[in-house]
């Protein structure tokens, strides 16, 4: 329970710092990514060293803790940033724009937003193939469902509301990176809409049957 409250308090933590944080700083921080993703790739996430990864980042060891707390910190990185792009998202949006519409938006344009960085293919190759690493990066999506929910909720949605639009949201994205990574050549976009298409259909198909069982409700279907 400790770790996994320190674990939480420490994305929190992280996630506001890189709102604030400053060029130098930045600049030390994507080194030091860069180098790691180069050496996990090439080595290993497990064998590879946090002493490996400063070197290669021509930095001091202790600079490397000044930014991340542990290497598995490190490879959960993305996950930050990620969560920016989405709470980001969710606030920036119109107040008067409908719930669907501010799903597809999100969805939409953080799938943009992220797979913008070449870097992201050989992380997800990374998480693929090498359970430690996926299981380090995996480590800060419970806290990250939590801080969209209070994004959304900051909009005057019910609690209930906002948790269920925020794990929606979540495993949106999920499915349209898991397409996007595998069919190479389609463009995020495509697989955006896709996984959309593929979701109304369903939602749809449940309201279908209950029109035909005579038990349609207020709002069936549910149109994304």
């Amino acid at each position: 329970m400790r770790k996994k409250q320190s674990r939480k308090k420490s994305v929190v933590r992280a996630m506001e710092a890189e709102k604030t944080e400053t060029p130098k700083r930045a600049l030390t921080r994507n080194a030091i990514w860069n180098a790691a993703l180069k050496l996990f790739a090439e080595n290993g996430f497990e064998q590879t060293t946090v002493e490996e990864i400063a070197t290669a980042a021509g930095v001091a060891r202790r600079t490397f803790f000044r930014q991340f707390e542990s290497k598995s910190d490190l490879m959960s990185y993305p996950v930050i940033r990620y969560g920016i792009s989405i709470t980001t998202a969710i606030k920036e949006c119109p107040q008067e724009t409908s719930l669907s519409a501010l799903f597809r938006y999100v969805v939409g344009h953080v799938a943009q937003q992220t797979t913008g960085d070449p870097r992201i293919r050989k992380l997800m190759a990374i998480a693929a193939t090498q359970r430690s690493a996926r299981e380090a990066q995996l480590s800060g999506v419970t806290d990250l469902q939590d801080r969209v929910a209070v994004a959304f909720t900051a909009r005057g949605l019910e609690p209930i509301t906002a948790g269920v639009m925020a794990e929606l949201t979540l495993s949106t994205l999920s499915m349209t990176y898991r397409i996007w990574y595998r069919s190479q050549g389609q463009g995020v976009a495509a697989a955006v809409e896709q996984v959309l298409s593929t979701l109304s259909q369903v939602l749809c198909q449940d309201g279908k049957r209950r029109v035909k069982h005579g038990r349609r409700k207020v709002g069936d279907p549910i149109h994304v």
